[in-house]
């Protein structure tokens, strides 16, 4: 029967039981159903809860406060400037797709599941699995932090299920795509092709080269030393050839910047380059090379390595990850990993049962067998 029942507008009549009924689902769907005799005293619980939700304050621990959506947005931006190295090109991002759906002026407990799921189907129209997804993990950490600093204490995006596409696809460049990238790179800007060799020889993400220093560059031993990546770790990265070459020539035309790629004149003159996007995007577009991405060049670093017979762990060093396992991807393009492995089986002996001869009549000895019968 009360499942039938419509309490979202208030008090609902039950005349069975001959009461008044309230039934209030809460944003992290804790429930609350209670009878009156009373009208009155039924519509004032169901006011002062449904009140209580709106101010995010349903429960006796939470903290008292009726914070927008906007409001908090402006504090947790200023909690990721400081704390967040991606804030730039991952968090804000995600944060104007969000303030893009849901109005600032919204309080955060109008923010529900279903209108996270509405906001989840309508962006993967316009946006890849992948973005929304990330849209959706910096939701879940905004309300996990609202959470901790007592702002509002559900995270209406937890049950959210996210699309998690496949992503281990690895896309490389063959010998002839690599060389007509660097030629259509080297007429469009200076700075291009010497990114593009670095990051193709050093598995480096495109703002570690873009931010190298000349002090990070150690040519003598032939490191490069970063004292901090996307994971937080230290990294040297050897240092080829081609690698040393693309450093020497840049060395010739340094303007006493202490940045290898700097702005070379303007206002910025000296300090570091913050994106080649589009010109990477033109290089592309002019070397007839599709669905790449220049984080693929870290790819194809790692791709070129186990092709010419480099060690899973050497690479994953080399890439500076933290298991062996995001390695796995690139473990068929050795060409002698899994002959390696199946040589394992020339060292095992074959089990007693399977070297017996066959238990199974021959042609002869059934021939023999009709003739005792007859």
């Amino acid at each position: 029967m009360r499942k039938s029942k419509d309490f979202s507008t208030g008090p609902v009549w039950d005349g069975e039981l001959n009461r008044y009924l309230v039934d209030i689902t809460y944003p992290d769907l804790a429930r609350s159903r209670k009878r009156f005799r009373s009208l009155k005293k039924a519509k004032a619980f169901w006011a002062r809860e449904t009140t209580a939700i709106e101010e995010g304050t349903w429960k006796k621990n939470f903290v008292p406060k009726n914070v927008t959506l906007g409001q908090a947005l402006d504090q947790y931006r200023e909690y990721c400037k400081a704390h967040n190295r991606s804030y730039r090109s991952h968090t804000e991002t995600s944060l104007r797709a969000i303030e893009k759906e849901f109005d600032r002026d919204t309080s955060l407990a109008r923010v529900t599941t279903a209108a996270v799921e509405k906001f989840k189907l309508g962006r993967v129209k316009e946006v890849s699995q992948a973005t929304v997804d990330k849209y959706l993990s910096v939701f879940k950490a905004f309300f996990n932090w609202c959470d901790i600093q007592g702002i509002f204490h559900a995270n209406p995006v937890r049950k959210i299920r996210m699309f998690r596409p496949n992503n281990q696809i690895v896309r490389y460049l063959n010998a002839d795509e690599y060389q007509r990238l660097l030629t259509s790179a080297e007429k469009i800007r200076w700075y291009l092709r010497p990114v593009i060799e670095i990051a193709a020889n050093t598995g480096l993400r495109r703002g570690n080269i873009l931010e190298l220093r000349w002090d990070e560059c150690d040519r003598k031993s032939g490191v490069i030393r970063k004292a901090k990546t996307k994971n937080n770790e230290a990294v040297a990265i050897p240092m080829n050839a081609a690698v040393l070459d693309v450093l020497n020539k840049l060395e010739e035309r340094q303007n006493g910047s202490p940045y290898v790629f700097p702005h070379m004149q303007g206002d910025q003159e000296g300090e570091a380059i913050k994106d080649v996007k589009n010109s990477f995007r033109t290089a592309l577009k002019k070397a007839k090379i599709e669905k790449f991405r220049f984080h693929d060049l870290r790819h194809c670093c790692a791709s070129w390595l186990m092709m010419n017979g480099a060690d899973l762990n050497d690479v994953r060093q080399i890439l500076g990850h933290k298991s062996i396992a995001m390695m796995l991807r690139y473990a068929h393009l050795s060409p002698r990993y899994l002959a390696d492995k199946v040589k394992l089986l020339e060292k095992t002996t074959l089990p007693n049962s399977c070297q017996m001869q066959d238990a199974t009549p021959s042609k002869t000895e059934h021939v023999t067998a009709n003739r005792s019968k007859k």
